[in-house]
């Protein structure tokens, strides 16, 4: 698939697409976290004027992964919406919309934090609710990072990005999978999302998306040390340059 990188976790094979999705083949199945749909919506019902295509975006991306799969499901990993406020009417619709035109896909949820407080999707989105810890084949589905007795758990909740050393004092951010031995990080889905820098250790794995592209980045990685950053592979070989946060 165009753009996507092949990884195999507890023993199934997956892959990370450049959408901000994980493709499941055996089971058909697309995995997304963090959608926050409303986000922007919030904003600007308290008064902030942001934009309100990112939602568009958002949705044509996710169109975009379905389309390229031909996934018969999507399971969403929690924090569909992004709060109570952000149910305009506008924000609604446009989801109604993108929810007719796949009308066949089999939606279903896990709820995050933020669902339990924006509230129930709508019953026109036809999306099955999910308990935490779904659990399914070798993986448990799951909101926030955790060990499952038994079961590998996929997650969202923390935002992460990568940040990669790029050299000469050059660091870029990225959104990320982050892969650690019991569980593994989904990358935010949504566009207008603060996210987190991941802090690997290692045995861990990240495969960073850029410009339509999932790469591992695990070898580039900037460790922090102290208020500056180092390349995972320079400081392993002990001759890293340290970059700068900007």
């Amino acid at each position: 698939m165009t753009g996507a990188h092949r990884i195999t976790i507890a023993g199934e094979d997956l892959q990370l697409l450049p959408q901000k999705a994980l493709w499941w083949p055996a089971r058909r199945s697309l995995l997304i976290s963090d959608t926050h749909f409303g986000k922007t919506a919030t904003f600007r019902q308290h008064g902030i004027p942001v934009s309100d295509h990112t939602l568009e975006e958002d949705l044509a991306r996710l169109s975009d992964a379905v389309h390229s799969t031909t996934a018969d499901r999507l399971v969403i990993l929690g924090d569909l919406l992004h709060a109570r406020r952000g149910r305009s009417p506008e924000t609604l619709a446009r989801v109604t919309h993108w929810r007719e035109e796949h009308s066949s896909l089999h939606v279903e949820l896990i709820r995050g934090n933020h669902d339990r407080s924006a509230g129930p999707p709508l019953d026109d989105w036809r999306i099955a609710i999910l308990s935490d810890a779904h659990r399914e084949g070798p993986f448990a589905f799951c909101h926030a990072p955790g060990e499952v007795e038994g079961a590998y758990v996929l997650c969202g909740h923390l935002h992460p990005k990568a940040i990669v050393n790029l050299g000469a004092g050059t660091l870029s951010k990225l959104p990320c999978l982050w892969i650690r031995p019991r569980w593994a990080v989904l990358p935010a889905f949504g566009s207008f999302i603060d996210s987190a820098p991941v802090a690997p250790e290692a045995d861990d794995r990240v495969l960073a998306i850029a410009d339509g592209q999932a790469h591992d980045v695990t070898p580039f990685l900037a460790v922090r040390r102290g208020r500056r950053f180092t390349s995972a592979a320079s400081k392993a070989a002990g001759t890293g340059r340290p970059g700068t946060t900007a």
